[in-house]
C-alpha cells in the first residue's frame, strides 16, 4: 500500500507541475514509474489520459477567461520550429 500512495502523491505533484509549467506528467512521470518497475504500456495507460485531461482543463480555463495565447507569426520562426520538431518526433518514435 505504501508504494501506491507514493505514486499517487507523485502523480498529484506532476499534475500541478503540468498545470503551471506545461510539462511534467509524461516528461517526469515516465522515468519515475520506470524506476518503480512499471511497463511502458502500463505507464502510458496511466499517465497519457491524465496529461490529456489536464491540458484540456487548462485550455478550457484559458477560453473561459478570454486569455489570448499567440504563436509567433514570423515565418522564419515557424519554419525552424517545424524543421526541428518533425524530425525529432520521427526519431523519438523510431527509438520507441
Amino acid at each position: 500500500m505504501g508504494t501506491e500512495l507514493l505514486i499517487l502523491l507523485i502523480i498529484f505533484f506532476l499534475v500541478i507541475l503540468q498545470s503551471i509549467v506545461g510539462v511534467g506528467i509524461l516528461v517526469i512521470g515516465t522515468p519515475v514509474l520506470l524506476i518503480f518497475n512499471y511497463d511502458l504500456i502500463e505507464i502510458m495507460g496511466i499517465l497519457l489520459p491524465i496529461s490529456i485531461f489536464t491540458s484540456l482543463i487548462n485550455l478550457t480555463y484559458l477560453k473561459i477567461n478570454k486569455k489570448k495565447f499567440k504563436i509567433e507569426s514570423q515565418k522564419d520562426f515557424r519554419k525552424y520550429f517545424f524543421l526541428i520538431c518533425i524530425p525529432a518526433i520521427f526519431f523519438g518514435l523510431y527509438l520507441l
